[in-house]
């Protein structure tokens, strides 16, 4: 009788391809998890960039029209509008969650920069810009007065 050889792969060679096989995807998800992070962050530093300069450039309308007497301190935009402005403005996309990138609170979680309006009178009008902090991003908070200019305060700024 003639013996059979077999052409196939032994257990222990089968067992040490899967172990090889876990040990490259381990390797090459956190790489895509640290790659994706870091890819928010700078997504949301990015949305917070672009917020405060479209504000700077807004307020700066919004002061020239209340000089010219074109509108009134009644009529300077709340919160729900500079986000609804912003939103519109923006060439960023959505946040982590599929939202909006601009709300009316910061969200580390969802990838959003906050968005508050206060003051109501000329004198102290002022619009605020909040940068969550996450894994590697300190907080920024940037408040932009009607005359233009911008006070930041936190790590991140």
């Amino acid at each position: 009788m003639k013996q059979r050889t077999s052409g196939g792969f032994t257990l222990i060679e089968l067992m040490v391809v899967v172990l090889i096989l876990s040990i490259l995807a381990t390797v090459a998800i956190s790489a895509y998890g640290a790659y994706s992070d870091q890819a928010w962050e700078s997504k949301i530093q990015s949305a917070h960039k672009q917020g405060v300069r479209y504000a700077v450039t807004q307020m700066t309308a919004q002061s020239a029209r209340l000089a010219s007497g074109s509108i009134s301190a009644d009529e300077l935009p709340d919160s729900d509008t500079w986000i609804h402005l912003l939103n519109g403005d923006s060439e960023l996309g959505t946040n982590m969650a599929g939202g909006l990138i601009y709300q009316s609170a910061a969200s580390d979680v969802e990838g959003t920069v906050g968005v508050q309006s206060s003051g109501a009178d000329i004198g102290t009008y002022a619009v605020t810009l909040v940068q969550p902090a996450s894994l590697t991003l300190e907080t920024c908070s940037s408040t932009v007065h009607l005359n233009g200019t911008v006070s930041a305060v936190g790590a991140g700024c």
